[in-house]
């Protein structure tokens, strides 16, 4: 995908300068246009796919429409790791098949209705937390919030206060998840996503000052506990701050108490 933003080198999260980022990103071209990382991505050995089902079928919305009917999160599609997720309103899903699935779990419950009755993902105000894969603009990925006004984005080169979809538009996969079911109280939410931004806004390290961990402080400091933080992200598993298939980190504690929102 494109950038977004005027200032592209500041928008690659872990690498402090454009001419950092052009090497790692060299490097991980190289990697990745290996035939031998091509077959292992695709094969049994990638942690991701060792308990998917492989789906045969005429075209992968048959794929994804068989998998659904079986509470599937993921298929093996042609080698390639599919989810089977519908992108419609979360209202039009319900009305179709009684239910909302996200990762081959009913999630219709942590779904808030409006006056009507209805589903809809915005009868309460949600925190929002943003995932830019490692496949994004990031090698490592990244995790950033917002809830109303208030953003958290430990960036390499500041804290960034921007709307996270202004930022990140499509680039990020995107998670409701509501203060209600979690039992926080708004008011401490706004302090703490404060306090977080004048802690964090020292110099940006990797292992110790970085996005995944101003996010899990903010949680951690409202009572929610993370395991471990980091983003996560479909891949290879890259070590710290996250990206794992072994259900760690801000992005697999999202999925198993938030919705998954698509962007459009």
């Amino acid at each position: 995908m494109t950038n977004t933003t005027d200032e592209y080198p500041h928008s690659v999260v872990y690498a402090g300068t454009a001419q950092q980022y052009k090497r790692l990103k060299k490097i991980w071209h190289a990697i990745t246009n290996n035939g031998l990382y091509r077959r292992l991505r695709a094969s049994r050995l990638n942690p991701y796919h060792t308990f998917l089902s492989r789906a045969e079928a005429e075209d992968v919305k048959t794929a994804k429409e068989l998998a659904r009917a079986k509470n599937r999160g993921y298929i093996l599609y042609k080698g390639t790791r599919i989810s089977t997720e519908l992108h419609c309103p979360v209202a039009e899903e319900f009305e179709k098949y009684g239910n909302v699935i996200r990762g081959g779990q009913d999630i219709t419950a942590r779904i808030p209705r409006n006056r009507d009755g209805k589903l809809d993902l915005m009868a309460e105000e949600p925190i929002v937390v943003a995932i830019v894969p490692v496949e994004g603009p990031s090698l490592v990925g990244h995790a950033a919030m917002q809830y109303k006004n208030r953003v958290v984005n430990r960036r390499s080169s500041m804290m960034d206060d921007e709307p996270l979809f202004k930022t990140y538009s499509r680039e990020a996969d995107y998670y409701f998840v509501y203060l209600s079911q979690l039992g926080i109280d708004p008011k401490r939410l706004e302090r703490e996503m404060d306090k977080v931004n004048i802690r964090k806004s020292g110099k940006y390290n990797l292992f110790t000052n970085n996005c995944a961990g101003a996010v899990y402080s903010v949680f951690k400091n409202v009572g929610v506990r993370i395991n471990l933080f980091g983003p996560d992200r479909l891949g290879l598993t890259i070590a710290t701050p996250g990206n794992n298939p072994f259900g760690f980190g801000i992005e697999n504690w999202c999925r198993r108490h938030g919705v998954h929102v698509h962007a459009k």
